[in-house]
């Protein structure tokens, strides 16, 4: 059977992590239980390239937040770009694949609650409270919940909590790899592995506020 993948030539020149990211979307696709979700998160990034490269005429300048944003990516916005150099930028290329593996990696809203023993109503209004995060099902109306939150049962100790915590709105994107990445401050493991060890959650929380 044939799979569809992503072309070897596709990852020359990009630097080893982006590279690594592409080969776990490739796991994806191969993947019989996440294939769709994974071809469905690729098709909307391929899309939103292709719809702001057909944007012509003069665009408005970015303000000053929003330069600061995009500088946090790696961006520099002040420096003469034409927008096919910018959407092949590593930061956005970088960026658009680490949505897609967040997309495939999770889990739909049916499920999740099953999981969790909880009706999808009270997961829904979770979603709604800030404390369980949801993103947007790919091709169709309903929600998927990113996997840093579960666990093989149930979701990871004190979430609900942890999540509130940030006191704005963070992208599922952002607050995934902040749960998945580790830490000097917790000892060299992840906020999600403290969580899911028993730790205490308020260090997690002060961390989370000061993002």
């Amino acid at each position: 059977m044939h799979f569809m993948t992503l072309k070897e030539d596709a990852r020359s020149g990009l630097p080893h992590g982006a590279k690594r990211d592409l080969d776990l979307i490739d796991e994806a696709l191969a993947n019989r239980g996440k294939r769709a979700l994974a071809e469905a998160a690729l098709h909307i990034a391929a899309r939103m390239v292709e719809q702001a490269q057909e944007i012509s005429g003069q665009e408005a300048p970015l303000s000053q937040p929003e330069e600061d944003a995009l500088g946090r990516l790696g961006v520099d916005a002040t420096a003469p770009m034409s927008d096919a150099e910018f959407y092949r930028s590593d930061p956005l290329l970088e960026g658009m694949t680490r949505q897609a593996l967040l997309t495939a990696d999770a889990v739909p809203l049916a499920e999740a609650a099953r999981r969790i023993g909880v009706s999808d109503a009270r997961l829904r209004q979770r979603i709604a409270a800030g404390t369980m995060m949801a993103i947007h099902r790919p091709h169709g109306r309903g929600w998927l919940i990113p996997a840093f939150q579960l666990e093989a049962e149930g979701e990871i100790p004190h979430l609900g909590r942890v999540l509130l915590a940030a006191g704005r709105p963070v992208s599922a994107q952002a607050m995934d790899r902040f749960f998945r990445i580790p830490r000097e401050d917790l000892g060299g493991a992840s906020p999600r592995d403290w969580l899911i060890a028993g730790h205490d959650p308020s260090i997690v929380e002060r961390i989370v506020a000061g993002l």
